[in-house]
């Protein structure tokens, strides 16, 4: 799983720089839409101004409030996205891998899983084909039965499967990812 770690902090390195960028466009937007606001009120205004000065300076701060409320919630959304495509980046990032990266981070993931006795592997058909051998000589049993994965494997003890595949793992990791990332975006 040390690979699965540095995928992810890699990632996150990836997220907090991409944070800091989309937070900084998204304030300027908003530092634009209030200044456009306030053009825009003042202009409206300008031939009642002095006629109802109390009640202009009421409607801009309103305005105001809701042109920050907008930016707030438009930020907002800009930083929700992030976390969205971060663990869809993620994903993508781990279904591209292939070859000797990938078999290093299967091998790592069947290590972790401690003594493999009377383990049984069930991989994808791809990859009971490319590196069933590997988890044969780690001595687990290979499963004749193939699922369809998207990588990783399942690992299967008498009655218990053990799921290890890279969508269980996420789906797993999901909450911690997002705290992380959460806290990076939202710091």
């Amino acid at each position: 799983m040390n690979n699965e770690q540095k995928i992810i902090d890699a990632i996150i390195a990836e997220a907090k720089q991409d944070a800091v960028n989309i937070v900084e466009r998204a304030k300027e937007d908003a530092d634009l839409t209030i200044a456009e606001t306030l053009k825009q009120l003042n202009e409206q205004n300008a031939p009642i101004w002095e006629k109802a000065k109390a009640s202009a300076d009421e409607l801009a701060g309103k305005s105001i409030s809701s042109a920050k409320m907008e930016a707030g919630k438009a930020v907002l959304a800009a930083k929700q996205q992030i976390l969205e495509d971060t663990i869809t980046a993620a994903k993508t990032r781990l279904s591209i891998v292939n070859g000797k990266e990938y078999e290093d981070i299967l091998m790592a993931m069947a290590d972790s899983v401690g003594n493999p006795s009377g383990c049984t592997i069930i991989l994808s058909q791809n990859d009971k084909a490319n590196y069933g051998h590997l988890f044969s000589q780690k001595g687990f049993i290979v499963s004749e039965e193939t699922r369809r994965i998207s990588g990783g494997f399942i690992v299967k003890k008498d009655a218990v499967e053990y799921n290890a595949t890279f969508d269980s793992i996420f789906t797993a990791s999901k909450d911690s990812i997002d705290e992380i990332a959460a806290g990076i975006l939202f710091a």
